[in-house]
């Protein structure tokens, strides 16, 4: 597996938007294909949006990546909620160990 943490900087003022932005994001991110988990997160200060995606390889990421659902992620962003002062930040880890919690008994 691989996972991509993205952190986007979002304008002050625009997080009522972008949680109800995130509830759509939702329903598209269950249809991508090759996704393991995917945790869309917000940050209030400083304003910033977090993507944390699995994939369960390298090839699914890049077909993410290559999909309309990524250009059209990445239009609404920056269209609706850019913050220009800042820059989002990348990182794209190898999936070592999954921790899952344990049994109830």
């Amino acid at each position: 597996m691989i996972a991509r943490l993205v952190v986007y900087p979002i304008q002050p003022g625009t997080e009522d938007q972008v949680r109800a932005w995130l509830a759509e994001l939702r329903d598209r991110y269950a249809k991508t294909g090759g996704l393991v988990h995917g945790v869309l997160m917000l940050r209030s200060a400083p304003p910033q949006l977090a993507q944390l995606l699995v994939f369960e390889s390298a090839a699914a990421l890049q077909a993410y990546l290559s999909s309309e659902t990524y250009r059209a992620f990445l239009n609404e962003y920056r269209t609706r909620f850019l913050n220009p002062a800042g820059s989002a930040l990348e990182q794209v880890f190898e999936t070592v160990e999954v921790v899952q919690p344990a049994a109830a008994g």
